[in-house]
């Protein structure tokens, strides 16, 4: 599972309720999850990245949120909610490693709406944080991230709409495993529970 989108005790419950069932978990970056998937290190991961659609299957648990993490001194910080227009020429923090990412940088440019991006290679939320003041840039996160803003001062976590004629990416939580284990009755029973309960306690 990657970091920023897991709330913690859903694995434990489940293990709890199915004591024959001896399960252990791994928290990485989400193209290292697909690595260790496609080597067999792992029999299910949940991530915002699908993996290869001629060795993956991938069930969509939940599509959530979009927000835009600020700092307190940027002007947007005042705004209620964020679009895509009010980014122009601002700059934006991107992840270059995932999917997700270069799907927001396309947008951008759909839409020609012109902004700065600046690749992000770290996984470490404070460090984000602190990068986010210090160049005044804007991140796009889900709600679950923007839980970190109690962690560091100075930040602000505003909802993201976009209208336009070109779609923006959704922020999908996938689980998926190999074809080859698509039909396991173990990580079906997981998977189901995990759609019954993740999250339920927001929503």
């Amino acid at each position: 599972m990657t970091y920023n989108i897991w709330e913690a005790g859903h694995a434990e419950v489940f293990a709890q309720n199915n004591p024959s069932i001896c399960l252990s978990y791994e928290i990485m970056p989400p193209e290292l999850l697909l690595q260790r998937l496609t080597e067999g290190h792992l029999d299910l991961i949940i991530s915002g990245e699908r993996g290869d659609p001629d060795t993956t299957f991938s069930i969509l648990l939940r599509q959530l949120p979009i927000f835009v993490l600020l700092s307190q001194e940027d002007p947007l910080s005042q705004k209620s909610e964020i679009h895509l227009e009010d980014l122009s020429h601002h700059s934006i923090l991107m992840n270059a490693s995932t999917l997700f990412s270069c799907n927001i940088h396309h947008c951008f440019q759909a839409e020609g709406i012109e902004a700065d991006f600046y690749p992000f290679p770290s996984h470490d939320p404070l460090t984000l944080l602190r990068t986010i003041r210090s160049i005044q840039g804007a991140y796009f996160d889900t709600k679950l991230h923007f839980l970190y803003q109690n962690l560091l001062d100075g930040l602000v976590a505003i909802p993201f709409r976009h209208e336009g004629s070109h779609p923006f990416p959704s922020w999908n939580v996938l689980a998926t495993t190999t074809l080859t284990k698509k039909d396991s009755l173990v990580l079906q029973q997981y998977i189901h529970h995990l759609k019954e309960n993740l999250w339920a306690a927001s929503m």
